[in-house]
């Protein structure tokens, strides 16, 4: 679910932004020995260490005082503000804003119902890599880049629309039975 879910949530942001007649280029040529590298280099600068130190730690603390989702909420508002010089540098479109929040709740669901960081970090590593670095790069132009990233939040939102309704601010069995 981890890593096949953002899968699912990128090829249909990247579907419907060309259904509003967004421009979807080709997908650039990627090698063996692109992917070999690529892989350690974005798992070991990114997702692991954000996922180990903003779930596996700050999540389990500010937990201790507060709901799931209340911590979740100012873990992912902490997010937004680590990664503002992405936004800043326009590598990344603005409607990611509110899927950096977003997400943040789906992550904190998956550490309370797996409790566990690695099912994070493989959801984060999905989407810094294909949704990021690979497959996106199919969407031509940066109002399609945009139109893509409203997709891609709409379905976060309703992800996490969807845990709410079935956990609630517990965002798990885990955390209703402590």
């Amino acid at each position: 679910m981890a890593f096949f879910i953002p899968i699912a949530i990128i090829l249909l942001s990247i579907w419907l932004a060309s259904m509003t007649g967004v421009v979807v280029q080709a997908l650039p040529p990627r090698g063996i020995i692109e992917f070999l590298v690529l892989v350690p280099i974005i798992l070991l600068f990114g997702p692991a260490p954000e996922e180990l130190s903003f779930r596996g730690y700050g999540q389990h603390e500010l937990q201790t005082a507060m709901t799931p989702l209340t911590a979740a909420l100012l873990i992912g508002l902490g997010v937004l503000i680590w990664h503002i010089p992405l936004f800043l540098l326009g590598e990344v479109p603005y409607p990611f804003v509110i899927t950096l929040v977003a997400v943040s709740v789906v992550y904190a669901w998956l550490y309370q119902t797996g409790s566990s960081v690695w099912p994070l970090v493989m959801l984060h590593f999905a989407v810094n890599y294909f949704g990021g670095n690979y497959l996106r790069t199919m969407i031509a132009g940066q109002a399609g880049q945009v139109i893509y990233a409203w997709f891609f939040a709409a379905f976060y939102i309703l992800w996490v629309a969807f845990i709410l309704w079935r956990h609630g601010p517990e965002l798990g069995p885990e955390a209703k039975s402590t």
